[in-house]
């Protein structure tokens, strides 16, 4: 763990709803996933 930075750290630790990253229509919204994806979210 002493390889994370401090923004990997925080990213591990946020959760998402689904509707977060979809859209309207309810399809994948692949531009929300590529931003969360540089905030570090996810495992």
């Amino acid at each position: 763990m002493a390889t994370f930075t401090e923004d990997d750290i925080i990213g591990q630790m946020t959760q998402l709803y689904i509707n977060m990253v979809l859209t309207d229509g309810l399809q994948i919204d692949e531009d929300k996933i590529r931003e969360y994806g540089k905030l570090h979210v996810g495992s």
